[in-house]
């Protein structure tokens, strides 16, 4: 992927465009060619301050011959990624004459595509603007920054070093000046930078990349821009952030390693994006896509169980909002196959130093098999305690009335039934069963009224469940009553 190089904001451009009179800086954004300003190029062309204008307004403030330049210049540069340096002639809104150094070049996104173009005009008129760093309140300026700085004629000659330069490179400028710099540090000719600098002063492209040199022990992050008398050279050390780098790597892969050995769902939320990231468990327990970034809602909290979802997010945001570092939670979570599943799902907040919760970090356990498991012993226990009760009913009982009666009793309290009855059956004609005994109530209170059943196997009422088990004897169960 390109670099997206941006000198107006990066430190070093800066802090040189700050410390130099008479400049400014400028921004063409692509593909509307609308032009931005900064506040000393405002002054300099007598724009009111925080002018956007179309660059075809500003076009006309050039020369014809300027004009000509200067059009063909943005043209390469948006094509090419081509970056300039030229000098120019123009008025200011007001037709005080100008004589600018214009040095622009490309920006450009991720995929490689221009958008936009960054630029600073130096006001030279009546002065002489070549590139001599070292005098004056440039060098000055350059001496100041934090980035080792170099600048190269196109012979290769080093024409100025500054102090972060002369400590990088452990020379001084004095020792320095006027060499060729692949004889002076042969330890760097044949490397990435001799090829890229080379590249750079053939075709003119503004070059950023990384590399680590042992003569020096160091990783730079280099960056390379060309000029009219050669090259402007940027070093970095990076070497403390490329450890940083490696190690946060090793940390990730880690991760990923015990991710991928256990058996639960571990999951990464993004507080500030609202975004989450799933392991391969999540996938191979729930169905749910793993590795990228997913919205939060759509694959986590859409998903819990209608009944469970706002007690699930209460305890959860109460944690957050608390202070509380860890939480967990069960609760019913839909799976990819349209059914729910019961889960442990325990996190951790890390924050930062003020306790601002950054993410949350944690584990879902599939404990569907263990619920299923409580359920079935729960309903054994519960049909042993109904049978006890039913059993020492028996004793007790006075009469058939009340021996019925207590045991639907037994039924809705012990068993958990919502509703029970017992009904006898008739020998009359229709073959009639007749409810005499009944406890707790479904929907409907009028359904024992209006129940007609039958143990009649040639009637339409004696095909129910009632019918069938008078006529086999043996018990039948429906798990779907509608």
């Amino acid at each position: 992927m390109p670099p997206d190089v941006r000198p107006l904001q990066a430190e070093a451009w800066l802090t040189v465009a700050s410390r130099i009179a008479r400049a400014g800086g400028w921004l063409i954004e692509l593909p509307h060619r609308q032009v931005l300003w900064s506040q000393e190029a405002c002054t300099m062309l007598e724009f009111p301050q925080g002018k956007s204008l179309a660059l075809e307004e500003v076009l006309t403030l050039f020369t014809s011959a300027s004009h000509e330049r200067f059009v063909g210049a943005i043209a390469a540069c948006a094509r090419e990624a081509t970056a300039f340096d030229l000098g120019l002639e123009l008025h200011t809104l007001s037709g005080t004459p100008l004589h600018v150094r214009a040095m622009g070049q490309a920006v450009q996104d991720g995929n490689g595509n221009v958008d936009r173009i960054e630029g600073v005009f130096q006001d030279i008129t009546g002065a002489d603007m070549r590139w001599h760093p070292q005098k004056g309140q440039i060098g000055a300026a350059l001496d100041c920054i934090a980035d080792a700085f170099v600048t190269l004629d196109r012979d290769w000659r080093i024409t100025y070093l500054n102090k972060e330069a002369e400590r990088l490179m452990q020379r001084s400028r004095n020792e320095v000046l006027g060499r060729v710099v692949w004889n002076e540090f042969e330890s760097l000719a044949g490397r990435t930078l001799e090829r890229e600098c080379r590249r750079a002063m053939e075709h003119g492209c503004v070059l950023e990349f990384e590399e680590f040199y042992p003569a020096f022990g160091l990783w730079f992050e280099i960056r390379v821009f060309p000029s009219e008398e050669g090259l402007v050279v940027f070093l970095r050390d990076v070497s403390a952030l490329k450890r940083d780098r490696d190690s946060l790597r090793a940390s990730e892969e880690r991760f990923t390693r015990i991710a991928r050995a256990t058996t639960d769902a571990i999951w990464d939320w993004d507080l500030q994006t609202d975004t989450i990231w799933w392991s391969e468990g999540a996938h191979t327990l729930f169905g749910l896509p793993q590795g990228d970034m997913t919205s939060a809602n759509l694959s986590w909290r859409s998903r819990i169980h209608g009944d469970d979802r706002q007690r699930v997010l209460n305890t959860m945001h109460a944690a957050i909002d608390s202070g509380v570092d860890n939480w967990t939670d069960e609760y019913r979570f839909l799976r990819a196959d349209g059914s729910y599943a019961y889960v442990l799902d325990r996190g951790y907040v890390i924050r930062d130093d003020s306790g601002r919760a950054l993410r949350m970090v944690g584990g879902m356990s599939d404990v569907s098999a263990r619920k299923a498991a409580e359920t079935e012993l729960a309903n054994s226990n519960r049909a042993l305690r109904m049978v006890s009760a039913c059993n020492s009913l028996l004793l007790r009982a006075t009469d058939e009335q009340q021996l019925l009666q207590e045991t639907c009793r037994l039924a809705v309290e012990i068993g958990g039934y919502r509703m029970a009855w017992v009904g006898y059956a008739n020998d009359d004609a229709k073959r009639s069963i007749t409810p005499v005994a009944q406890a707790g109530r479904l929907i409907d209170p009028h359904y024992l009224d209006n129940l007609h059943i039958s143990w009649a196997e040639d009637r339409p009422e004696g095909q129910g469940l009632g019918g069938r088990t008078v006529r086999s004897g043996t018990p039948l169960v429906c798990g779907d009553v509608s």
